[in-house]
């Protein structure tokens, strides 16, 4: 796995050095756009080296990525900034859904969970293990406070083993607001599961989910409605490429923008 976010540094430098202030501001800007930059590429290979884990070293360099947060301050910096759609590199969180792994945690590309672990509960078969291939955050698409996260899932479809692995699609929707300099809050109102290849998956997706969410369409979607489950971020760091955010349980994830969606959500 690759996590290349690590442009934004050369970038700034480069506009910095075509548009000059005084020369003494430049010169600090430019210093710390630098050193910004050589941390990123310090997180990217941290996080090579793990396999997408965040240990000791990748919590210290993040540490010093928030001490030179180019943009503290969320309700000042442009929407344009945290707004978007964004990839997954690491999701960090606590818990499988799995007796026994309440603490576990969670969060590198191919990380086994349940089903309830992922949705909230909302579908069943509530234990069914899934593989965690992928997540995405579109954040003000669609409307100006429309939040969504789509998880890209699968799971071994055992009654036909020799075919390959049955993947879906979670899609979490939300809105959200800014309420301070550094948080955005978050309330999640829906939850929708659906196959990800429905013109060719839908009698698979089938055998394995319409008998316990009867209420599915022909395509084998099927949205619930949430009761509100609110949540948060807090930012700790933010620029033109990436942004690494602390949830309300604790967890880290770190993400880069995306030019368009890969999924719709």
């Amino acid at each position: 796995m690759k996590f290349p976010f690590a442009t934004h540094g050369r970038k700034e430098i480069a506009s910095l050095a075509e548009n000059p202030r005084s020369s003494s501001l430049t010169i600090q800007e430019m210093d710390a756009s630098r050193e910004r930059g050589r941390l990123k590429e310090e997180l990217c290979s941290a996080l090579e080296s793990t396999g997408g884990h965040l240990n000791d070293e990748g919590n210290a360099i993040i540490s010093l990525l928030h001490k030179l947060n180019p943009y503290p301050d969320i309700t000042t910096c442009g929407k344009e900034l945290y707004t978007g759609f964004f990839e997954g590199v690491i999701a960090s969180f606590k818990g499988t859904g799995k007796k026994g792994e309440g603490q576990k945690e969670v969060g590198a590309s191919g990380t086994i969970v349940t089903l309830g672990r992922a949705a909230f509960n909302s579908f069943k078969p509530q234990g069914l293990e899934i593989r965690l291939n992928q997540t995405y955050n579109h954040v003000g698409h669609g409307s100006g406070d429309a939040y969504s996260v789509i998880i890209v899932f699968s799971v071994e479809d055992n009654s036909t083993s020799s075919l390959s692995p049955l993947e879906g699609l979670l899609i979490n929707k939300a809105r959200f607001s800014i309420s301070n300099p550094e948080k955005m809050e978050v309330v999640f109102l829906s939850s929708t599961l659906a196959p990800r290849y429905p013109e060719t998956d839908t009698d698979r997706w089938f055998k394995v989910f319409k008998i316990h969410n009867p209420d599915m369409d022909e395509a084998g979607a099927v949205t619930l409605t949430l009761p509100p489950i609110k949540g948060w971020l807090d930012y700790l760091y933010l620029d033109e490429d990436i942004r690494i955010a602390k949830g309300n349980r604790g967890g880290i994830s770190v993400v880069r923008r995306l030019d368009k969606p890969v999924v719709a959500g």
